[in-house]
């Protein structure tokens, strides 16, 4: 089962452009979304929403937007809700990267295992600094 991602609205362009181009030449297309595509996501979504929506379609969220969107997730954690993940990006370690996360497949029953592919990270409490 291939991992689900939604791109956050800060990424409509240089990301948004590669992986369409990788689509279009490789045998493995990633499921990607972007904030702003699904009717029910429009741009401008709050962070909070973006969280709970990405949470019910069963998505990881790829953001640059690190520091607000930990205090977000820490939020939206405490209240008994869950995240299917987020990876905080910045653009020069993505595209070095990207060819690694792509290829990423999981079969059902290891789903949870290939969750925490991306090193772990511990959100902080509201109201602590993002690191």
């Amino acid at each position: 089962m291939p991992l689900a991602f939604l791109l956050d609205e800060n990424q409509r362009g240089l990301l948004w452009r590669a992986i369409q181009r990788h689509n279009r030449s490789s045998t493995y297309i990633l499921d990607i979304g972007r904030v702003g595509d699904p009717t029910d996501l429009l741009l401008g979504t709050t962070d909070p929403e973006v969280l709970l929506w990405a949470e019910n379609a069963d998505r990881i969220l790829v953001t640059f937007d690190k520091k607000t969107m930990a205090t977000h997730l820490a939020a939206h954690l405490q209240t008994g809700r869950h995240s299917p993940g987020i990876h905080s990006v910045r653009v020069r370690r993505l595209l070095v990267m990207w060819p690694q996360v792509s290829n990423l497949r999981c079969e059902p029953n290891k789903l949870e295992t290939c969750r925490h592919i991306v090193p772990p990270w511990k959100p902080p409490t509201i109201g602590e600094p993002a690191g």
